[in-house]
């Protein structure tokens, strides 16, 4: 320690040595001042539409940034800056700045951020301190955006207060606390946006002064419940079938539990329940492989409807859900039993049926009775040759026509023409009534008629139907599109057919164009003879008004569906046929 101690000694003194040995000290001086002057040189000439080292927009560091790229991040920076509101420890409002009328001067904020005085530059060193940390801004507000703002948000400044609620966790039943309703008058929230500095790309929250209200039900209020809750969670409860058995886990019977509190007034409105579905879902899950037993198919034989003979197929076995409820709620709501018997009820065998149609009209009505259960169908059809036999299913029951009121359309406008009242070349949507009419049937095109309704006007047409005797079910003047029914669009085929709704060279005319018409996967498809038929199709509804010319006899048919298929229309023709030829 002493030699260390004699050497500095030594040092120290050899040192001073030289500081006072001639022109040494003055050397020091003149590089000391040249070194104060380059650096005030560097201050005075430094940019003055850069930024200094150092400075920060926001979280962003701008050291050395231009005036208009500081300018650009302030603008940017506004744009995600969010002014909030916080009561009753929640968010009760976040919105843009822009939104509640909180302007920027994002040219003001690069200039304080550039902003390098020039006495500041004659500070030695300050090229390296002074740069700005710019985090926060003073924003104009725009009365109107604000007062506006105020107006249409005036319900988010209410935190409605919350009751304390039962809630599990686990194989636990909790209280939630319970939250105090805030509520901030319009003109504190004026006075807070004022009154605030805001911060340049995050949330700013308001120092704003609420008015609170205390929920009706406190915790406190539910600790006898909770205990209850907990009662039934604690339960040692166990199912069983037979042999088998199954206990039911604590966190499985908390999840059971559905508390009635949402619209409680007072704690005494508070319920306990059992959810059945999820409760059933346990129970299924554990019991239904050794309680389920499917059941078999009971073969039915029918001759036109009516049963022949049967084959009785097994009955199957289920999980009674009506009276496991039953039993799960008296168990763990009532009498505290702790096993319970999983009850089960008998299924009955499947009923499958075998239909047979003898060539009859019995059969013909038996088979279309027996479309119930095929969907949403309506069928009519009417032997005009052979046997005369005529039947039909739902065929008076009122239908959306689709495209086959097009039919009415066109034989009203027939009318008109072969009673001198109109011509075939007469103009109508840009075209001739001959074309209007061709499009109409063979394209099923929707203009041309559309035209014709508002020219001859939906009253008009239906009048015209009613006075030639055809039903109410078929209208123009419905709230929605046309309504038909399979009995008056087998009358229409059978009217133009027989020459009394359409006659001479216009009946030919219209049939030649229900022949041409090119929609042909209805009953066109369902037979080998020549078809005149009109079909319809919107949203879901399939129609078919056919004029059938079979060699054994001509019939009409109309087949009116929802949900169906063509496929299902032309299958109905077929079997229709079969049984009549």
């Amino acid at each position: 320690m002493r030699k260390a101690k004699a050497w500095f000694g030594r040092f120290f003194t050899a040192d001073m040595a030289v500081l006072k040995r001639p022109g040494v000290k003055k050397a020091m001086i003149i590089t000391g001042a040249s070194l104060v002057g380059v650096l005030l040189l560097v201050q005075l000439v430094y940019p003055r539409d850069r930024t200094l080292l150092g400075t920060h927009l926001g979280e962003h560091d701008t050291s050395g940034w231009t005036k208009p790229d500081v300018e650009k991040l302030a603008k940017e920076l506004y744009e995600t800056s969010t002014v909030e509101v916080e009561g009753s420890g929640k968010t009760m409002l976040a919105r843009s700045l822009s939104a509640v009328g909180v302007t920027i001067d994002a040219k003001e904020v690069a200039n304080e951020t550039v902003d390098y005085p020039l006495w500041l530059r004659f500070v030695p060193t300050s090229v390296f301190w002074h740069g700005h940390a710019h985090e926060q801004f003073s924003g104009a507000v725009n009365q109107n955006t604000l007062n506006k703002f105020v107006a249409d948000s005036e319900s988010s400044f209410v935190i409605k207060p919350e009751n304390a609620k039962l809630t599990t966790d686990g194989a636990k039943v909790k209280i939630v606390d319970q939250v105090r309703g805030a509520t901030l008058s319009a003109d504190e929230f004026k006075k807070g946006v004022k009154d605030i500095t805001y911060r340049l790309g995050g949330p700013t929250v308001l120092d704003v002064t609420f008015r609170y209200s205390d929920p009706v039900i406190k915790k406190g209020d539910l600790a006898a419940l909770q205990q209850r809750a907990q009662a039934i969670v604690d339960t040692p409860l166990k199912l069983s079938f037979d042999s088998t058995s199954e206990a039911v886990s604590h966190e499985t019977l908390a999840s059971w539990l559905v508390f009635g509190q949402d619209d409680a007034k007072k704690a005494d409105d508070v319920t306990i329940d059992i959810n059945n579905d999820v409760a059933l879902q346990f129970v299924h899950t554990a019991f239904d492989k050794v309680v389920a037993k499917p059941a078999g198919v009971t073969e039915v034989y029918l001759t036109d409807g009516v049963e022949q003979s049967r084959k009785a197929g097994a009955e199957g076995r289920a999980v009674d859900e009506a009276a496991t409820q039953t039993a799960l709620h008296d168990a763990l709501l009532g009498d505290g039993t702790t096993e319970v018997s999983v009850p089960a009820r008998s299924v009955p065998a499947q009923v499958k049926q075998h239909h047979t149609f003898t060539k009859s009209l019995r059969g013909l009505q038996a088979y279309l009775n027996s479309l119930a259960d095929e969907g949403d169908i309506r069928v009519s059809v009417t032997q005009l040759g052979g046997n005369g036999w005529s039947a039909s299913y739902r065929g008076g029951v009122q239908t959306t026509a689709a495209s086959t009121y097009k039919v009415y359309v066109v034989a009203y406008a027939l009318n008109q023409i072969a009673e001198g009242k109109l011509s075939y070349d007469d103009q109508i949507n840009g075209t001739s009534f001959r074309e209007c009419i061709s499009r109409t049937i063979v394209n099923s095109d929707n203009a041309c008629p559309e035209a014709m309704i508002a020219k001859f006007g939906r009253s008009t047409l239906n009048d015209f139907l009613y006075e030639r005797g055809y039903s109410r079910a078929t209208t123009f003047t419905s709230a929605g599109a046309a309504q038909s029914s399979t009995n008056d669009l087998i009358k229409a085929m059978i009217d133009i057919q027989q020459s009394t709704l359409v006659k001479g060279g216009e009946r030919d005319f219209m049939l030649g164009l229900m022949r041409a018409q090119v929609y042909r996967q209805g009953v066109p498809a369902g037979t080998s003879a020549v078809v005149a038929d009109k079909v319809g199709f919107l949203n879901g509804y399939l129609n078919d008004a056919a004029i059938v010319y079979h060699p054994n006899g001509t019939y009409v048919i109309s087949v009116m569906t929802s949900g169906a298929s063509w496929g299902k229309i032309a299958e109905i023709t077929r079997k229709i046929e079969g049984i009549m030829y």
